[in-house]
């Protein structure tokens, strides 16, 4: 008796061909890809976090930072535009795969807040104080390997300035 589709007719009853191990394997893939898509954005765990202290260019203890770490490209995407404030000593702290030109703005941003480009050596090499705003956004870039958002001239309450070193601690 001649096939139709994916059917097969035996004796007056349908039966469908048994699955092929290949569409078995790619079903499982399709599965566990959305299993992962679903656990990056679904936001159910904890984001990690770090305690990071400031100091001068002598050494001396500046202040001190408790932050939640980004370091996905969809969580420094994100960053803290779903945030509606930052507490005193409580920020964000982004880790790049490497020390490069990095570029933010205030995307969906509902408050100000001060950011600090660090390069890999711990050093601070600018300090940008911006503002919420509506596009086209401020580019506020600088050379880095990780980036501090914190409260809005936090680094000049703390006489934070380029030149300063930070130690990150993760918790």
């Amino acid at each position: 008796m001649p096939k139709l589709s994916s059917l097969w007719l035996i004796v007056g009853k349908v039966h469908r061909k048994p699955p092929r191990p290949s569409l078995i394997l790619l079903t499982i893939l399709v599965i566990l890809l959305a299993a992962a898509i679903l656990f990056t954005f679904s936001g159910s765990t904890q984001s990690p976090t770090a305690t990071v202290i400031f100091f001068d260019t002598s050494e001396n203890v500046l202040a001190q930072a408790e932050l939640q770490i980004s370091d996905t490209m969809i969580t420094r995407y994100i960053g803290l535009s779903q945030t509606t404030s930052l507490g005193k000593n409580q920020g964000m702290l982004f880790v790049h795969p490497s020390e490069t030109n990095h570029v933010y703005v205030m995307r969906n941003m509902s408050f100000p807040i001060d950011i600090i480009f660090i390069d890999s050596q711990g050093t601070i090499v600018s300090i940008h104080h911006a503002s919420p705003e509506l596009p086209p956004y401020t580019p506020y870039e600088g050379l880095s390997k990780w980036v501090i958002e914190l409260p809005y001239n936090w680094t000049l309450d703390h006489n934070i300035s380029p030149g300063d070193t930070v130690h990150i601690y993760l918790d």
